[in-house]
């Protein structure tokens, strides 16, 4: 099971994700797909209509990302921009960067190796 955490630091908000049932032989890497997208999808609509303004999503748990995750990412990439905010990525793995790249996210999505240099480009 998919758990999205929320803490904010320096009015950003730094969204993170566990696995609930990691066991001694399961990794604690998962991947955004369908089966938990709605989840996801549902977490950052919420954070919206609460009014979140900068977001900082930590990578770091995830090993992989479909077309559909990275569409949860682009609109909530625009609706924060509509509103005046910002949406950046931090700690992808190296194959997650390689498909982040193949599909020129960072074109759009500022993407930082760390959590420091992520939050000091939010400049607030």
């Amino acid at each position: 099971m998919l758990t999205i955490n929320l803490t904010v630091e320096k009015d950003v908000s730094i969204i993170t994700f566990n696995q609930d049932d990691v066991s001694e032989n399961s990794s604690p890497l998962f991947e955004i797909d369908f089966e938990n997208g709605d989840q996801f999808e549902s977490f950052f609509n919420k954070q919206i209509a609460k009014g979140i303004r900068n977001a900082l999503i930590d990578l770091s748990n995830i090993s992989y990302i479909y077309s559909y995750g990275i569409s949860i990412f682009f609109n909530f990439y625009k609706e924060l921009k509509y509103k005046g905010g910002h949406f950046k990525l931090l700690n992808p793995s190296v194959t997650l960067q390689k498909l982040l790249d193949s599909l020129r996210v960072s074109a759009f999505i500022e993407i930082y190796k760390d959590k420091d240099s992520a939050l000091k480009s939010f400049k607030i």
